[in-house]
């Protein structure tokens, strides 16, 4: 099944999306990553083909996701959670909820106008494949005006 997703950069005014209202919009997203700060400088999220997906990734390409089923509401998901770190060579270390650990998704806006999501999440997961450390705690982690499509 393929999804298609949108990119979008943290910390800049989106000009792709439609913004009906004409407010403008800086999306952002941060966490702390074993007690490490950590930036998005892209992330987008969707509700398609019955799937919801929010990715963002910082500027080394570690990349946040989680998926599950669509959101419908403001509200809290535990939606399985991913953490991926390049390592070179094409090769990443894939930390997931799959096989162990918690994630939760917060949905504290939803602007079904203006295609925007805010919100928090954290995840605790296990290594999944890959070399580094056996298990990645995120906290704190906050996404604001994301572009949302569906």
């Amino acid at each position: 099944m393929a999804a298609t997703f949108l990119f979008t950069g943290c910390g800049k005014d989106d000009d792709d999306a439609a913004k009906p209202s004409g407010k403008t919009y800086t999306p952002s997203v941060t966490a702390t990553v074993n007690s490490e700060p950590w930036t998005g400088v892209q992330a987008g999220s969707n509700n398609v083909m019955g799937i919801f997906v929010f990715e963002a990734s910082d500027s080394k390409g570690s990349t946040i996701k989680f998926m599950g089923s669509p959101i419908d509401s403001i509200g809290t998901y535990n939606f399985k959670g991913q953490y991926i770190v390049p390592t070179g060579g094409g090769n990443a270390t894939l930390y997931t909820t799959d096989f162990g650990g918690t994630s939760e998704f917060v949905v504290t806006k939803l602007d079904r106008t203006d295609h925007r999501i805010s919100g928090t999440f954290k995840i605790e997961s296990e290594k999944y494949s890959g070399t580094g450390p056996d298990s990645v705690v995120i906290t704190n982690g906050v996404y604001t005006d994301v572009l949302f499509q569906e």
